[in-house]
């Protein structure tokens, strides 16, 4: 077969006078590439690809580095130029074949795909063989595999048929659609945060670090976000995100101090703050990819609050200043009805120690600390 997409040119009339719609145009190819694959392989359940916006605002943050990628409902792929093209047709099938898997094009082979969405990029991919110029970037799913493919005449085992003698799939709305989410260990969940606190708090000698509870109203919000919420803090609450076991085992394959920015760039200062006094976790929706980091798939967010930074921390032997006294955990119990401290209050609660003071965020957060080893479900 043809190479896939010598089709960038598709993107540049975003920018032109033409009144047809690019997304549409662009669709348009990749399901008549489905087709031109279906009859060129015999596969006879093809499905024809719909349009999501949703995918397309998730794809406008990819970047190169992220051809390829894939999480478990979605491909990456990229859309290079007419030139490139060129190229890539004077290879041979199997080298072209072998870089055109490089930019994750055998995404769009697979039958069971149902939705794309595409952003406008320009970047370069340095493939094994050449450069790569890319006008586009996608996100195609739900299937990561062609284990759903059968055999026969195109369009011959579909339930219902759409264009292009494709399988027209069942709607499930704009987004894929999603699997149920899996239930969480609240109590397991706490406890693991607090004995994280509980280290951190004697590590650094922090004075005040109140235990954690659950909170259903937390929880409720973790469950609702989407993967763009998780970018910015709420007005009472800080967010962390947390990944599956075999993502996270990737941290122990590096150093203590990249360990530790790793764990920075997931929010785990959310956890470590010591006024936070309630938590809240949940699987999402979908996955999530973060750009940045080593650890880039991620399933899930714990809420924290209802601080959303540092502030002063009180210095000393770890519970010495707890105003309402220590928990079972060994942290302080929170005031009742989430009353914070009074500056005049607190000064009864000093220690005679020299080493008493308040000292800011920086100290904590510049600081390699490895303590968190998550147990993720």
């Amino acid at each position: 077969m043809k190479s896939i997409l010598c089709i960038g040119c598709f993107f540049l009339i975003a920018n032109s006078s033409s009144v047809q719609d690019p997304r549409q145009l662009l669709l348009d190819s990749f399901n008549r590439q489905r087709a031109a694959i279906a009859k060129d392989q015999d596969i006879a359940n093809m499905n024809e690809l719909s349009w999501s916006g949703y995918l397309e605002k998730e794809a406008q943050n990819l970047t190169c580095e992220d051809l390829g990628y894939q999480t478990k409902t979605q491909i990456f792929f990229g859309i290079y130029d007419n030139q490139t093209g060129k190229i890539l047709e004077a290879l041979t099938p199997d080298k072209r074949n072998e870089n055109e898997a490089e930019i994750g094009l055998d995404g769009l082979r697979f039958p069971g795909q149902t939705h794309v969405g595409c952003a406008s990029h320009d970047c370069v991919y340095k493939s094994s063989d050449l450069k790569m110029a890319i006008t586009g970037l996608c996100i195609i799913g739900p299937e990561t595999n062609r284990s759903s493919e059968l055999h026969g005449a195109p369009g011959s085992k579909c339930r219902e048929q759409g264009k292009y003698g494709l399988c027209k799939p069942k709607k499930t709305g704009n987004k894929i659609k999603k699997k149920p989410k899996k239930a969480l260990d609240e109590k397991a969940w706490v406890e693991r945060m607090n004995n994280e606190r509980i280290l951190y708090a004697n590590h650094f000698n922090i004075a005040r670090m109140y235990e954690l509870s659950w909170d259903p109203t937390l929880a409720s919000k973790a469950a609702e976000m989407e993967c763009e919420d998780l970018r910015k803090p709420g007005p009472d609450y800080s967010i962390m995100i947390f990944s599956d076991a075999k993502d996270f085992a990737i941290l122990n394959q590096i150093s203590s101090e990249e360990k530790e920015e790793e764990l920075d760039t997931m929010g785990v200062q959310a956890m470590r703050i010591p006024g936070q006094t309630k938590m809240g976790c949940a699987f999402l929706d979908s996955e999530c990819i973060k750009r940045t980091g080593l650890v880039k798939r991620f399933v899930g967010a714990c809420l924290f609050g209802p601080e959303t930074e540092f502030g002063d921390v009180k210095i000393g032997t770890p519970g010495s200043r707890c105003p309402n006294g220590k928990g079972p955990s060994g942290l302080c119990k929170p005031l009742p009805g989430g009353k914070k401290m009074d500056d005049d209050d607190d000064d009864d609660l000093v220690e005679n120690e020299e080493n008493e003071d308040n000292v800011s965020t920086s100290v904590f957060t510049n600081i390699a600390l490895l303590f968190l080893v998550f147990i993720f479900f």
